[in-house]
């Protein structure tokens, strides 16, 4: 089908000489059990790095003049570079119970130990009820600790919506000591927000908020869980966006929610970036949007990870750009300073992945990708448009790191995307939502994969787990 979008604190082991350094840091990784051909490369490949590392302790025995320095902090140290990596392609995908409906182009959102996963394009079959293929309003509540689908009904969304943008801003936001048992003695108010989309197939886009809010009541058996807070609420209209927009980012910030990008209703990609203000305690909402410093990189179909402590957004990839193809862009947002930097670039580009913020990472997760081949555009045969909706396996995670304060990206020059273990099935237009370390994603197109087809939309639920590794660096300079 051708068309033109079818698309914690470190600890440190210090022991000094002079001239050569080496650093470990602590980064992600899990063991394998089996040797096979990839098996043994990674072997040879570490092999190799202990070899140097051998080698730099050898120089520094046999030169006092030398410091040797072994750390497990996340942040690199000033006049080091990074050598590699020993956690390249771990982590491990686990299937999970799928969802009860098959969906694609919804939006998941995270509250405490659950997860949100809202509308989207697909089919639902519900007991009692007529079957719904097409756009869905369905809103599904897991319960990360289970690993499964809430019973509490949760309000469905008022309309069916597919390609649009949600975002929960949450309180208190440390998501670490939400997704804990002791989040259960205490109060977490959220404000869920849900703009732009669109509601119907081959419709355009809409410029349409809402919003659910609910607060959790430790003294109330009927309302001591976010899922049973939701349960009591229902949606209702929050300020319309400024313009109709689909494949739209939104990400929650300090002080409310930022809308990023997006196409308007001729599929021109869009650089804007709008604020609403809104305070999850109170329930209290801004009455209209605000601009904010626009995207470098106009573009839709993207992925947007805010910080942990709400004061960066990250823009990853997406489908735009000057030549109106998939985009490779990183670009990052300083809330408090209302301005832009360029990030590493994803390894190649594409559009429509998912994205999540996990063990202080930013990783993504598949996506769509062009054939190479072109053909007469849907909406106009006399044009000619790329032939896109080719999904993609990668999960890669962007390594970098705040100062101590986390409200600012340092050592920006040393991030770098690394492979993580590809997701067992290929995918695009799906969701992806991290509670306590795990990512999960929930449903999306795979391959061969017609966008408007529900007969290939799916309902499966992945989860990847990753533990604790190690980096490797080495100084630059020699000391006098």
């Amino acid at each position: 089908m051708a068309s033109l979008r079818s698309a914690s604190a470190s600890h440190a082991l210090e022991t000094e000489h002079e001239s050569v350094t080496v650093s470990l840091a602590g980064r992600p990784r899990s063991d394998r059990s089996c040797v096979s051909p990839a098996a043994t490369f990674v072997i040879s490949v570490v092999a190799l790095i202990l070899a140097i590392i051998g080698l730099a302790l050898g120089i520094a025995f046999l030169n006092p003049r030398s410091d040797i320095v072994i750390t497990r902090s996340p942040v690199p140290p000033a006049g080091y570079k990074k050598l590699g990596a020993l956690h390249a392609g771990d982590g491990e995908w686990v299937r999970k119970p799928g969802m009860p409906l098959l969906a694609s182009d919804m939006q998941a959102v995270t509250i405490a130990d659950t997860i949100l996963v809202m509308g989207g394009f697909g089919l639902r079959t519900s007991a009692g009820a007529s079957k719904v293929e097409g756009p869905l309003n369905a809103t599904l509540a897991f319960d990360s600790v289970y690993e499964r689908f809430n019973d509490e009904a949760v309000p469905d969304l008022p309309n069916p919506l597919f390609r649009f943008g949600a975002a929960a801003v949450v309180s208190p936001r440390n998501p670490d000591a939400l997704a804990t048992p002791a989040a259960a003695a205490h109060r977490i108010d959220t404000v869920v927000v849900v703009a732009g989309g669109v509601t119907v197939t081959g419709g355009q886009a809409t410029d349409a908020v809402w919003l659910l809010k609910a607060s959790t009541d430790p003294s109330n058996p009927s309302a001591d869980t976010v899922t049973e807070a939701l349960s009591s609420s229902s949606w209702i209209s929050g300020p319309p966006l400024p313009l109709a927009t689909s494949d739209l980012a939104l990400a929650a910030v300090e002080g409310g929610v930022l809308a990023i990008g997006g196409l308007d209703a001729n599929y021109n990609p869009l650089s804007w970036n709008w604020f609403l203000a809104v305070d999850p305690v109170s329930r209290a909402v801004g009455t209209a949007w605000e601009p904010r410093q626009a995207m470098p990189t106009a573009r839709g179909d993207i992925a947007a990870v805010a910080d942990a402590a709400g004061g960066h957004v990250m823009v990853l990839g997406g489908w735009g750009g000057a030549d109106l193809a998939f985009q490779a862009a990183v670009e990052s947002f300083d809330v408090a300073r209302n301005t832009w930097q360029s990030l590493a670039p994803l390894p190649y580009a594409r559009g429509d992945k998912a994205a999540a913020l996990s063990l202080g990472h930013v990783v993504t997760v598949g996506g769509e990708v062009t054939s190479g081949l072109s053909a007469p555009c849907d909406f106009d045969p006399s044009q000619t448009c790329a032939v896109n909706e080719v999904p993609v396996h990668d999960t890669e995670a962007l390594l970098f790191d705040f100062d101590a304060s986390a409200t600012r990206l340092h050592s920006v020059e040393q991030a770098t995307w690394e492979p993580k273990a590809p997701h067992p099935s290929a995918r695009f237009r799906f969701a992806a939502a991290a509670v306590n370390g795990v990512i999960y994603t929930f449903g999306g197109h795979g391959e061969g994969s017609d966008a408007l087809a529900t007969a290939l939309v799916t309902d499966e639920v992945w989860a990847l787990f990753d533990v604790n590794s190690v980096d490797l660096w080495a100084h630059t300079s020699v000391s006098g």
